[in-house]
């Protein structure tokens, strides 16, 4: 790993020389540029020609290229052989770059499997409170944390999240069938200041 970590920083630096107007960033071997048309050809171009001879190889067919004009999909198709080219958007890294519309209907899917991770804790909190609790706070809790670090604008998409928490979890947890908002409040404290560190994601995304 820390041969292909040199490897990497000598194409990082290449594509610097080839494209250094096309922004790039890189995560493991997860690459992406981003810029104007012909400087992201360009830096495209110099990854697919140098990034074999340090053991890279880019992979067109799982490569999405996301464009700002619908009507330009065909253009960029023809200019980008082999890449999947839309105008919604598409998944990057656990978050998603597009549309509002886009990005709102990526988020809601991944609500909906999150609530069901929820809820099927919520019944092993039945007999194994301790354990449920510790699947949700070092488990489910952390999915959605990436999510609000990097797309903004969706505290209102998180709300169903909230609604199951206050409804089955926290319920199942302490046997507290009527919760207030003030209970509720308290038990999104911290440990240490006497709640369960159970915190609301509205409010969490807001931040």
């Amino acid at each position: 790993m820390d041969f292909y970590g040199v490897g990497i920083m000598k194409l990082i630096n290449i594509l610097k020389e080839q494209a250094p107007n096309c922004r790039n960033s890189w995560f493991a071997d997860d690459s992406a540029g981003a810029g104007k048309t012909e400087d992201v050809k360009s830096w495209w171009d110099a990854l697919q020609h140098y990034g074999p001879r340090v053991g890279y190889f880019p992979q067109p067919d799982k490569t999405r290229l996301i464009i700002k004009d619908p009507a330009k999909v065909d253009y960029f198709t023809s200019l980008f052989p082999g890449i999947h080219v839309t105008a919604d958007g598409s998944r990057y890294l656990g978050s998603f770059i597009g549309t509002e519309n886009a990005t709102g209907n990526y988020v809601t899917t991944k609500v909906k499997e999150w609530i069901n991770d929820i809820e099927d804790i919520s019944k092993a909190a039945a007999s194994e409170p301790q354990f449920a609790y510790s699947a949700y706070y070092y488990g489910v809790m952390r999915k959605w944390a990436f999510i609000m670090r990097t797309t903004p604008n969706i505290s209102n998409l998180l709300a169903p999240i909230e609604r199951v928490i206050k409804s089955k979890l926290i319920p199942a947890l302490t046997g507290i069938s009527a919760l207030s908002e003030t209970l509720r409040d308290v038990f999104s404290l911290s440990q240490k200041n006497g709640g369960l560190g159970i915190q609301n994601p509205v409010e969490l995304a807001e931040t």
